[in-house]
């Protein structure tokens, strides 16, 4: 073994310690068809939550985590928040197009989420929705934002 990967952990691979484009990881991902997951971990998320406009909290974590599937709908997949505030939940939304940039309105959330957007680059992911409440006047905004890729896993 040479010595500069002497000290990488065996589960890693060379593309993960360099940096990866994480939208690119998604599609490629995506597009082999693969029926596992795939797993993220960010060494930083930002957990905002605002009412009519106003910041609320926010929340820091190490490690914030993401896993992808393939949806039985062939045109769209699955993203499961395994960092959320109350409860871990999944969502689908369509397949991204470019390796470059993406962004979508069209999610499927599970209730009592609404309004969703996703925005995934090179270096993060931004889950952005609504948390509908009793009251129609009252309602939680929340946004996601995963920076600092760390591991891939598959």
């Amino acid at each position: 073994m040479f010595p500069l990967f002497r000290h990488i952990p065996f589960h890693l691979n060379i593309f993960q310690i360099m940096g990866n484009n994480v939208l690119g990881e998604i599609k490629a991902f995506l597009d082999r068809g693969s029926s596992t997951s795939l797993e993220i971990v960010f060494g930083l998320l930002e957990i905002k939550t605002m009412v009519k406009g106003e910041l609320l909290k926010t929340m820091v974590k190490q490690n914030g985590r993401l896993r992808i599937r393939k949806s039985k709908n062939d045109n769209r997949a699955q993203m499961e928040v395994l960092d959320n505030l109350v409860f871990n939940f999944d969502f689908s939304f369509p397949y991204p197009k470019s390796y470059e940039y993406y962004k979508s309105n069209d999610l499927e959330l599970p209730r009592p989420l609404t309004l969703g957007s996703l925005i995934i680059d090179k270096e993060f992911i931004e889950l952005e929705f609504t948390i509908d409440t009793l009251d129609s006047k009252i309602k939680v905004a929340v946004k996601h934002r995963y920076n600092e890729l760390q591991l891939i896993n598959q």
